[in-house]
């Protein structure tokens, strides 16, 4: 998926070329998209469980890519990549929304969209492993930033013998797992993405956690129930805007932006977060959140400057 990087001398903030406003916005979109998801999950969870949450937001997204797709023009085909990367990858994007559900049934709104930023750790070190991406010193300070600050927010202040017996150790475990899900997924797709074309490899992978979610649904889920226009509009809006769209708007940003820029422009989802939960569902995040959270943000932009 990434792009040449920008030429020496130009800011890293800069486009490589091309519509740079446009690649801008369409990054930030997806910042603002993300940053709704853990509230829209807490919104919907009333009437969908987190097993069909997760198959509903796939099934809707794989549908909405599809339908753009071909309206471009274009007839989608199964990519020639290795069966063993799509299955990997398939798997891995399948527990990303499980365990994120899950979690998000036990802890804050907040309190995972830091926490979720830890998947960026961990893909530093799949990459290093996997795909011969090099590592620094640079890149070791802001893995123990970001480390040191999800530790604060999954601590919040409470006595340790609390913490380790408590319903938010489940929720944010679980939501850290998500994001070292959405990791090993990540480095399938850059693998696939040496073979074919972004959009095919990245509705392949659809499809495939499409079909994984929708066996674990029915395996332990539940039928949704106690619908209202809330539960059944965040369900929609999640799966066609907050999964579809979303990593179309990405995908497009990254034809003209650099992928380590397009991270830094996603980096204020958690801020998009926190609002969004104070305002709809009464969620205040507390001080440790904050504190961790920043030093969270911090680490990142540590990695995105050091990935330039």
């Amino acid at each position: 998926m990434p792009e040449p990087s920008p030429s020496a001398g130009e800011s890293p903030l800069l486009l490589v070329r091309g519509s740079r406003g446009t690649a801008i916005l369409q990054a930030s979109g997806t910042t603002l998209l993300w940053g709704t998801i853990p509230v829209a999950v807490k919104l919907v969870l009333p009437s969908f469980d987190p097993y069909a949450i997760a198959f509903l937001r796939y099934a809707l997204g794989t549908l909405a890519l599809l339908i753009w797709f071909r309206s471009q023009g274009k007839a989608w085909t199964w990519p020639r990549v290795s069966m063993g990367v799509m299955l990997v990858g398939g798997v891995a994007s399948a527990l990303n929304y499980i365990f994120y559900n899950l979690g998000l049934s036990y802890t804050t709104a907040s309190a995972a969209s830091f926490i979720i930023q830890g998947e960026a750790v961990v893909l530093l070190l799949l990459a290093w492993v996997f795909l011969d991406e090099g590592w620094s010193g640079f890149k070791a300070v802001g893995s123990i930033v970001c480390t040191v600050g999800m530790l604060i927010v999954g601590w919040n202040g409470h006595p340790l013998h609390e913490v380790f017996h408590s319903s938010k150790l489940l929720g944010n475990l679980l939501v850290f797992l998500a994001g070292t899900s959405w990791a090993v997924y990540a480095v399938c797709q850059k693998r696939a993405l040496r073979q074919a074309e972004s959009l095919q490899a990245l509705i392949a992978f659809f499809l495939l956690a499409s079909v994984l979610t929708g066996v674990a649904w029915a395996v332990a889920g539940t039928w949704p129930h106690d619908f209202t226009p809330v539960t059944v509009g965040g369900m929609l809006y999640m799966g066609i805007l907050g999964t579809g769209l979303s990593y179309l708007l990405l995908t497009q940003a990254m034809r003209h932006m650099d992928a380590s820029t397009a991270g830094m422009w996603t980096t204020p989802m958690p801020i998009v977060t926190a609002a969004m939960a104070f305002l709809l569902i009464g969620e205040r995040p507390s001080f440790y959140t904050w504190v961790g959270g920043a030093l969270v943000l911090a680490g990142l932009l540590i990695l995105a400057r050091e990935e330039e």
